[in-house]
Order: C-alpha cells, then sequence, then structure tokens
C-alpha cells in the first residue's frame, strides 16, 4: 500500500451531515456533558435509551490540543485541533469519506466515543444505510463486520511506522485483549479521526501492545456528484 505523497488533488464536495441519535453503550459513560444537545436522543432510536453523563465536565484548549475533562472517570481524553484533509494521492471515495469523517468528528468533539463517530461518518458518507447496520459495542466489534462484507471493505497491509503516513479515507481498527479497542478514519496528514480528532498515537500510549487492521473501500465504490455520497456497485469494472 503506497503512503500518501504526491498526485491531484481531488475536490469533492460533501452534503450537510445527519443529525446524531445513537451512541454506543460501552462508550456511553465516556462522553461530556454536552452530548446529549449534539444527540438528538429519543428512546425509541437509540439503543440505550439515554446516555450516561459525567456529573461534570469541561472543555479547554491548549495550542492545538483540545482537553476533554471527566470528573466521574479516571482518564482525561485530549485531541488534536485537525489538519484538514489531504487528497493528494487518494481517490475520490477515500477523500469523500475522510471529510465526512472530519466534518462529524468537528461536530460532536467529544473523546472517548470512537466508534459511535466512525459508525456516524459511514452513515452520512453513504457507506451504511443505517446506523443499526452495523454491530452495537465498541471498536473491537467492528473487525468483523468489515471482514464479512470483503466486496465493500479490503484489508491494507501496512508498517506500524507508516501508519502515520497513510492517505485520506483509511479506516484503522485496533484490538487489545481487555479494552474496548480503537477505530478511526485518516485524514492523509498524520491524523486520525472519530468523535475527535487525534494524532496516530494510540499503540504508543493506551494500546500499547495492540494490534491493528487498516481497510479500505474496495473498487466498487463510487463518488455520486449529485447526492455527494458514496454508491456501491458490486458489478462495477
Amino acid at each position: 500500500m503506497p503512503v500518501n505523497k504526491t498526485s491531484t488533488i481531488q475536490h469533492i464536495d460533501s452534503a450537510p451531515i445527519r443529525k446524531f441519535n445513537h451512541v454506543e453503550r460501552p462508550e456511553s459513560t465516556r462522553v461530556a456533558h454536552h452530548v446529549p444537545k449534539k444527540f438528538n436522543i429519543k428512546p425509541d432510536l437509540t439503543p440505550i435509551g439515554k446516555v450516561h453523563v459525567a456529573d461534570s465536565a469541561k472543555n479547554s484548549v491548549k495550542g492545538n490540543l483540545i482537553y476533554f475533562y471527566f470528573n466521574n472517570l479516571s482518564g482525561v481524553y485530549k485531541a488534536e485541533a485537525n489538519k484538514g484533509v489531504n487528497s493528494k494521492g487518494t481517490r475520490q471515495v477515500d477523500v469523500c469519506l475522510a471529510k465526512y469523517s472530519k466534518e462529524v468528528a468537528e461536530e460532536l468533539s467529544t473523546g472517548g466515543a470512537c466508534y459511535t463517530g466512525v459508525k456516524w461518518a459511514l452513515v452520512n458518507a453513504g457507506v451504511i444505510d443505517d446506523y443499526g447496520d452495523m454491530p452495537k459495542g465498541s471498536a473491537k466489534d467492528s473487525k468483523a463486520y468489515f471482514d464479512k462484507h470483503k466486496d465493500k471493505f479490503e484489508k491494507v497491509n501496512v508498517k506500524k511506522e507508516n501508519l502515520s503516513k497513510l492517505p485520506a479515507g483509511m479506516i484503522v481498527v485496533y484490538t487489545k485483549d481487555g479494552t474496548d479497542g480503537h477505530i478511526a478514519i485518516t485524514n492523509g496528514n498524520g491524523q486520525e479521526m472519530s468523535d475527535c480528532t487525534d494524532n496516530m498515537k494510540w499503540l504508543d500510549s493506551k494500546g500499547k501492545g495492540a494490534s491493528y487492521t487498516v481497510y479500505r473501500l474496495t473498487d466498487n465504490w463510487s463518488y455520486d456528484r449529485e447526492s455527494m455520497k458514496l454508491k456501491f456497485n458490486p458489478d462495477r469494472k
């Protein structure tokens, strides 16, 4: 898999993103106090019924870093300011997915809900029709789904030292025993996006010792300029 270097810049537009009405149960206790406003919560549409929220939380910006504080949790979540989507050396479909992922990450800006963020990016890009099409749970549960749908997703062999050089629109799934794992979509600028943006350092911090799998959309996908979304055609040549 060639890393992101040169080539033509792809100009891709994206449609307005949909309102969020789901959040994954394992991630619900890790979201900041403003999430109920971001998620249009309705009991009949939301698997968890309601979002469990920290008693109080606050965000602070220090340079390019955004810190999320959770008083009733031991961890402090940290995110990076998004450097934008680098469209060089990347297919239209990958740029499209990355742009929707960027919009979702910036709209949610939570931290601790990566699987929720990626699923909403896939919904908004047209890769999955409905949020419930993918398994409930956490990031680690996504791998079986991607492996099952080989007509839509394909694995990419990437060395660990090249993860930060991946082009935009790659889906990276991290798995580690005893954890929920992590999942994100690359922006081609050394960052990954889910419910927020961060540098690709998970393997060097909370995910130390974890394994990873990189996926990308197969060639059965195309970008539809009218809808500004991705279209799947299994017979596409």
